[in-house]
């Protein structure tokens, strides 16, 4: 079981599954499509550890003028809910009230996409995406901008939120009826049982 198409095309028993981390992780009483006052945000932590994380950094670097920045790189405020981040805010702080958000992957392969852009999604907001072209056989592309530069921030108006707006109703509708990775893998496991 995996979701990197070379291991699926080098081997006959190779079975596709979406990342492990694909559903959305704000709350649920946070989604749907709601109206946007603020223009563009950004998740991102202070980890540094991976190529990923420390591209992810570079990009933030060069948008940092465009983008009201969340997750704890360069001391902005941190997001998130759980055992060990109870007392920060929920991810839905720097969604919600956002047109757009710059998402950037920790890895860029095809159908390698996680919580970071399904949770514009489960918001109605417009990712600014660092990932896979692929994700376009899952969800709507309209709604959604492939990076290329920083002065491609600097151009975005509520106009261009408001022309995306049918494929962001799309897109949120998609995410209400994506299956979680771990109930997908189980039916995928049924099959040989």
């Amino acid at each position: 079981f995996t979701h990197e198409q070379e291991i699926i095309d080098e081997y006959d028993n190779a079975v596709f599954v979406p990342p492990m981390s694909n559903y959305p992780w704000t709350d649920k009483k946070y989604w749907g499509v709601h109206p946007k006052t603020k223009m563009i945000s950004c998740l991102a932590s202070r980890k540094a550890m991976c190529a990923g994380h420390r591209n992810r950094h570079r990009i933030v670097d060069e948008c940092y003028d465009h983008i009201d920045l969340f997750g704890g790189y360069r001391d902005s405020p941190r997001v998130g809910k759980g055992n060990f981040i109870t007392s920060w805010p929920g991810k839905e702080d720097a969604l919600v009230d956002y047109a757009f958000s710059l998402v950037i992957e920790n890895s860029v392969y095809d159908k390698y996409y996680t919580e970071k852009i399904t949770d514009c999604f489960a918001t109605g907001t417009v990712p600014i995406y660092v990932g896979t072209k692929k994700i376009c056989e899952d969800f709507d592309c309209n709604g959604i901008i492939f990076y290329d530069n920083p002065e491609q921030l600097s151009n975005l108006t509520i106009d261009d939120y408001n022309s995306r707006i049918d494929s962001v109703k799309e897109n949120y509708k998609r995410v209400c009826e994506m299956k979680i990775s771990d109930d997908y893998m189980f039916e995928e496991v049924k099959k040989f049982l």
